[in-house]
This record gives C-alpha cells, structure tokens and sequence, in this order.
C-alpha cells in the first residue's frame, strides 16, 4: 500500500484464531480498543492494545502470538491488556504484522486494515474543522476526530488489477480542496494455476500450470480434513515434510524422498485415482529448491469434492442355518438384485460400540479395502469378481468364545463402492455357543 503524505513507520495489526471450539449461547467477543489495528512510530518501543471480551467464557483464557521477529515480548497477564514490544525499523520500508489472538470459539477477525496519514495546517481558521471523503467503497470508515491524524479502512483487493482511490480534504474555504491518493496492489499472482476437471466417485483430472515452467516443485493431494486446522503454509508445509520423514525408512533423509516426487513444466490433464467417495479433497502445489526441498513460492491451493455413489433400496435376507458349538453357517441372498453385493461377518468389536459405529466401521473398512486393491492394480471389474458376490453366498466359520459380531450385507456399483444401506445381524458367543 502506498500514500502521498507522511505514513507511520510500522502498522500492526490483530486478528483471532478458533483453538479450542465450544459452543456457548451467547459467542464471545473481543472488542480492541483501535478497531484491531495499532500504527507505531518506526523508533518502535513497548505498545498496549486494550480489549475487552462480551460474553466471557469461564475458566477461558486469552493468549496472543506473533510470527514476526520485530514483535518481542507478548504479554497476556493482565487482563484487558495485550502488551509487547516493537523493534526500531531501520529500514526505508513500512511493516506490517498480525497479532493472532485465541480466546474460546472467536472466528478470525474481519479482513480489512486501518492506516492513517499525518497533517500539519499552517495558519489555522478559528472554529473551522477538518473532514474527509472517498468516493470508492474500497476506503471505508474515514475519521478524521484526532487533530492531525486521517485515518481510514482499506479492505482487500481481491482482484488481479490494481486500484488507486482519491480521499478528498475539506477545511474552512480552502480551494481546490486538498486530497490524497491511496494506492492498492493487485491480488498476488499464484505461482501455480490448478484446474481440476472430470471429477467422479474415486478420480478427477487436474491441470498445473507453474508460472516459471523452469521450477522445481512438488504437486500433492490430501484430504482436506486433513489439513482443516491448518492456518498458514508453513504448517501444510510441515505436514509435508512429516509425511516424507514418516516414508524414509532407509534413514537417507527425507529430502531424497521428496526428490521423488519433483515435477517440472506443465502437468496437462493428469488422472487422479483411488479417491474416496464423497469426499472434499485439496489439491495444492508449491516451488522448492530441488536439493534442499526449501519451500520457495506461496502455496496454491484447489479443493474438489468426489461424487457420492448413486444408491439403490436393496434387501438382503440373512439367514442362519446351523450352528454346532461355535461353528456358524449363514445363507445370504439377494432379494430381486442381480448385481454384486459383499456379505461377511464382522467381530473387531469393542465393548463401547453401538450398532451405528459398528456400521461406520465397515463401511470404513471397505473403502480402505477398494483403495489398497486400486494401489496393488486391481481394476474395479477385477475387485468385483474376487471379492463380492451375486444373487447368494454361504458363509461358514468357527467364532471366537466370549465376543459380538455382525453378519452383514450390501450392495456395490460397477466401481466397487457401497451403493446400498448395510443390512445386519448381530450374534453374541458364551464360551461354547452362539446366542442370536
């Protein structure tokens, strides 16, 4: 951001994270004292910002930190009073820093900056007083009740062309009214372009396009639960970095196993297999040095969701035909459904399970089944003739004493993916027979 006029050495500015969730009737609220922001003079020093919390929670407690190295000695204790301490800028060029501040289910602050411009008035007219105005709805919030001092709201530019905006000034009969321009950056260009197409059940496409076509970089896909609590990119970016650590069981370090991921130029129409169902995934993608894996660029981001498998209303009969001791034989058929089904009998049982975690724990168990056959080679066609069943099964086996299972049943699509509700029996064994 760039203003005629004289601007403030150093801006700081506080937001809020969401920690730790809870979900009182009435939210929490932090009220800063300086709207969120605070401008301090380049010599730095030591800094308070005051604050007040609507709707406290009990036992709650605030805590603040800083990313940035000119920002020192943040401290909380006392309360209303978030003090620290700013380093002299000894450089040419103004700074800004975030000021993260956790306190119970407090959503991130509103994304918009305050800055101000100093002013001196020569010859001054008896009774007569300063105002301020801005025709784009870009500067908001003009103020100008502290003598010497025009401040105003920037919000942020969330397009790829730059902006400039007037801020008129207005004193006694002063002609031509005096005035400032503010000047707005664009949108920072991503290093990458990631277009996802094709998307169904367990694949999509993607396209990236790095724009410098000679960068190393790494391209990787997650679900996006996975890295829902992350807040900057060098957390995703750990992330990765643990992940490559996790793989290197030769010790060689987990760079060389990044190494073999490195992709260079454009990635054009690339299918993405083995997806789970459902399921919103992100696609992202970042510049590394090509030995150090040192991450060079911004981190692009897409997110997609796979399709849910269309379901249909089948029944399945399950039938008991014997028991002797421990030993079982199950019959189970399909009612008016010609096309594949899986049928088992499930016993990882725990002692707290209902039958709705019971049933999440199976449907759980296929997907990850579908997903380790996909990675060994398996086609859906080749998963279907070995591992499901059509118009019956008979199921024999001798069960564990002492334990619960679940005979169960459903149905599946020409992907191998659950299509149906799970229809079950649960049966219990004593230490010679089974009760059902």
């Amino acid at each position: 951001m760039i203003f005629g006029g004289g601007i403030l050495g150093s801006s700081l500015f506080a937001g809020c994270n969401n920690d730790d969730p809870v979900t009182p009737d009435a939210q929490p609220e932090i009220v800063f004292a300086a709207k969120e922001s605070l401008d301090v003079p380049a010599e730095g020093g030591p800094f308070q910002i005051e604050y007040t919390i609507e709707n406290p929670v009990a036992n709650a407690t605030l805590s603040a930190k800083c990313n940035d190295s000119w920002i020192t000695d943040i401290d909380t204790k006392t309360s209303g009073v978030i003090s620290f301490n700013v380093t002299k800028n000894e450089t040419a060029e103004k700074r800004e820093a975030i000021i993260e501040v956790s306190y119970a289910d407090i959503q991130p602050a509103p994304s918009f900056k305050v800055f101000q411009i100093e002013y001196t008035i020569e010859n001054p007219v008896a009774n007569a007083t300063l105002s301020a105005k801005c025709n784009d709805s870009w500067i908001t919030d003009i103020d100008t009740k502290t003598a010497g001092v025009i401040s105003f709201n920037v919000t942020k530019n969330e397009t790829a062309e730059k902006r400039e905006a007037i801020i008129e000034v207005s004193y006694a009969d002063i002609q031509p009214a005096p005035s400032f321009t503010a000047k707005q950056a664009a949108r920072p260009e991503e290093a990458f372009t990631i277009t996802i197409s094709d998307i169904t059940t367990k694949t999509f496409r993607t396209t990236v396009r790095p724009g410098d076509q000679e960068m190393y970089y790494l391209l990787n896909i997650i679900p996006s639960r996975a890295a829902a609590d992350f807040k900057t990119d060098d957390e995703l970016y750990q992330y990765d970095i643990d992940f490559y650590t996790d793989m290197d069981a030769t010790g060689s370090g987990w760079q060389s196993w990044a190494q073999e991921y490195l992709e260079q130029g454009t990635i054009a129409d690339r299918l993405i297999e083995n997806m789970e169902p459902d399921t919103e995934y992100l696609v992202y993608a970042y510049g590394v040095d090509p030995i150090t894996i040192e991450r060079l660029t911004p981190i692009s981001k897409k997110t997609l969701t796979t399709l849910a498998p269309q379901t249909i209303d089948t029944k399945f009969d399950i039938q008991i035909v014997s028991t002797e001791g421990l030993n079982i034989d199950v019959l189970v058929k399909a009612n008016d459904y010609d096309g594949h089904f899986v049928a088992k009998i499930y016993g990882s049982v725990d002692a707290a399970d209902t039958d709705a975690t019971v049933l999440e724990k199976i449907s759980e168990s296929w997907i990850d089944n579908v997903k380790i056959y996909g990675w060994m080679g398996y086609t859906a066609e080749m998963i279907l003739s070995q591992y499901t069943f059509q118009q019956s099964r008979k199921i024999q086996e001798t069960l564990e004493p002492n334990s619960k299972y679940y005979i169960y049943a459903f149905a599946v699509d020409d992907e191998a993916l659950r299509c149906s509700d799970i229809v079950f029996i649960p049966i219990t064994t004593n230490d010679t027979s089974i009760q059902h």
